[in-house]
């Protein structure tokens, strides 16, 4: 038991090491100018299927709370799907954009010095610790991407629910438990 806790520790080390080299080696796209602040409009699209039963606003694999789209004026449009792909923690362009729109809001917008706590999802396949490591992985790299652009790390607290939450059946829903949520603290 003791060597398997030892391996799984080990395998979420690795995991995060390359995760982190995987967006250090990525070139990063800038944010949008300062002069669309706040009326920033996220050009990525939301899809028919709610977030979370009806809360919030989806871009890509983001899932932001309505409280922080509407302070955050970020907004979106019917049609896209997810960008989380099977067994991957990359961010996709969509979500790079959106996430610009969501530091910019936390460090010179309406959230300023706001704490954000971010929850990391993953599908139903795989054993459940992968999952939750996968999960928190997607967590990690958005609080990195949203640190690297000027967002305190203290202020975000991440997290993994893994498959917990996972309420789809076959690909087309499964796509919608890829996620990662985004959510004001209190």
């Amino acid at each position: 038991m003791r060597r398997s806790f030892t391996f799984s520790l080990s395998l979420v080390a690795l995991m995060a090491l390359i995760a982190c080299a995987s967006g250090c080696i990525r070139g990063e796209r800038p944010l949008p100018p300062a002069s669309i602040w706040p009326e920033a409009i996220a050009s990525a699209e939301m899809p028919d299927k709610p977030v979370r039963k009806g809360q919030g606003v989806r871009a890509g694999s983001i899932a932001i709370s309505d409280e922080i789209a509407r302070l955050c004026t970020i907004r979106t449009q019917v049609g896209a799907a997810p960008r989380f792909a099977f067994d991957s923690d990359d961010i996709g362009e969509p979500e790079r954009h959106v996430l610009g729109l969501v530091a910019r809001c936390f460090t010179t917008g309406p959230l300023r010095g706001r704490a954000i706590k971010l929850t990391g999802h993953a599908d139903p396949r795989g054993e459940e610790e992968y999952n939750m490591t996968l999960a928190a992985l997607r967590a990690t790299n958005v609080k990195g991407y949203l640190s690297e652009r000027g967002v305190d790390r203290r202020k975000i607290a991440d997290t993994s629910r893994g498959e917990l939450d996972a309420t789809g059946d076959e690909e087309g829903s499964w796509a919608y438990d890829r996620r990662v949520d985004i959510d004001l603290v209190r």
